[in-house]
């Protein structure tokens, strides 16, 4: 795209100044050597413990997982199955049966003795069964897991092949097909409907979804100026899909810019952290075009130039385990903006309660409660009958093994079409790590 290539050199160029050099010295080579042996994005699972104990359940393979992995690679898969249900309201009761599964192989350049600081990831994904998302009434899909793969549907798909390069412990490029939902970080509430939240909403700010695929192709940067402050900047194609390699509509002039600002904080001795964040994309836009197909809206009426969504979260540790910084639980937010022309999602309020080790001895445990508030644009075309939403999900996840989690979840959605009773969704969950 032609507002695409331009972000390489100038993000070459602010590597530069960052550095404050043209060329790698014997200084910086010593950073980076330091960089390597030290922190990491891919730290190693247990895989050599007993089998109740181990994080992975097919566990070492002999040694020889253990030994790739501190050579720097590393694969794992993931096994995600759902069953939900309406159990009252929606538009319709309703109760499916849905899986998905993620094959990981990272490569850590530095432990493979190849160079420091260079860390590629790739991820395929597949997905089948069917969900309920369309049965429920809501805007918001209870079944986010389910919502990302649209609207390719099932089958099996490589969405994300991304590389990370640290220059120093301050400074990164990374480009590839990116992985979306890693923006918008949050201690208690964030992820891909697969371990905590079930409910789009509690997991990712829904007012970005316009301008940010879930899997799309980009270039960027972070920067951490401070400790405890860090800022990532990426430029995306606006027109990236789950399906296929990107490069069809990566050079159409369709371009997201994402800035995300995260600070880490402290208040009454407990850790917390604060997110901002800016997207801003050039694509023309249908005033209700959506990432997510939502069922009876005429995507043909009114076009907009471009598209912008303002974002921020927090999460604050209440509790914490001085012995055991994982362990705690705390409160989370959210709150979104957007420009409500292109966006169908105009603003959005989310707070709720979450963390992990809840009850003595089940310190794997994770558990959350949330409530969330939706308010869509006025150009709600199509959803003549249509209102603000409200939904509240409940859940626990046990981790009857390191390996095996399972989740009982509970949502209450008073959906954004007027002519369907508020719906009750009951639903398990089950992910195991091979």
């Amino acid at each position: 795209m032609r507002t695409f290539l331009p972000i390489i050199p100038i993000t070459l160029a602010l590597f530069s100044s960052a550095l404050g050099q043209e060329a790698p010295d014997e200084s910086y080579e010593a950073e980076a050597e330091a960089l390597a042996e030290g922190a990491t994005l891919f730290p190693i699972p247990d895989y050599t413990s007993e089998l109740f104990m181990r994080d992975a359940l097919t566990g070492d393979w002999g040694g020889v997982r253990s030994s790739r992995a501190e050579s720097g690679l590393q694969f794992e898969v993931d096994i995600n199955q759902i069953y939900q249900g309406v159990m009252d309201g929606g538009s319709s009761r309703d109760s499916d049966y849905y899986g998905s599964a993620y094959y990981t192989l990272k490569l850590d350049t530095g432990k493979s003795g190849l160079w420091p600081g260079g860390f590629l990831e790739i991820r395929g994904e597949s997905y089948w069964g069917d969900n309920i998302n369309a049965s429920t009434g809501a805007v918001m899909a209870p079944n986010m897991n389910a919502a990302l793969k649209e609207p390719a549907g099932n089958g099996t798909y490589l969405p994300h092949f991304t590389y990370t390069q640290f220059f120093s412990e301050k400074f990164a490029l990374f480009v590839g097909k990116l992985n979306g939902t890693l923006a918008d970080s949050n201690s208690f509430a964030h992820g891909a409907g697969d371990q905590g939240f079930m409910n789009l909403g509690f997991n990712l700010n829904p007012v970005g979804l316009t301008t940010a695929p879930y899997a799309a192709l980009g270039v960027g940067f972070i920067y951490i100026p401070f400790e405890g402050v860090t800022y990532s900047f990426s430029a995306i194609d606006s027109d990236g899909k789950i399906h296929g390699a990107g490069f069809d509509t990566a050079f159409n002039g369709n371009t997201t810019f994402a800035n995300q600002v995260q600070i880490a904080t402290i208040f009454c001795e407990k850790p917390g952290t604060q997110t901002f964040g800016f997207l801003y994309s050039t694509k023309e836009y249908n005033s209700v075009d959506q990432r997510i197909p939502l069922p009876g809206i005429d995507p043909t009426i009114n076009t907009e130039d471009g598209s912008w969504a303002f974002i921020y979260n927090f999460d604050q540790y209440l509790v914490t385990d001085p012995n055991d910084p994982e362990q705690g639980w705390g409160l989370f937010g959210r709150f979104g903006l957007s420009d409500g022309d292109a966006n169908l999602f105009h603003r959005f309020y989310s707070f709720g309660i979450g963390g992990t080790g809840l009850i003595p001895g089940r310190d794997r445990d994770r558990f959350g409660l949330g409530y969330y508030y939706l308010e869509l644009s006025d150009n709600r075309v199509g959803l003549a009958t249509g209102d603000d939403e409200h939904g509240v999900e409940l859940f626990y996840n046990m981790a009857v093994t390191p390996a095996l989690e399972v989740t009982a979840d509970l949502q209450v959605i008073d959906g954004a079409v007027r002519s369907n009773d508020t719906a009750v969704i009951g639903g398990l969950r089950a992910r195991l790590r091979f």
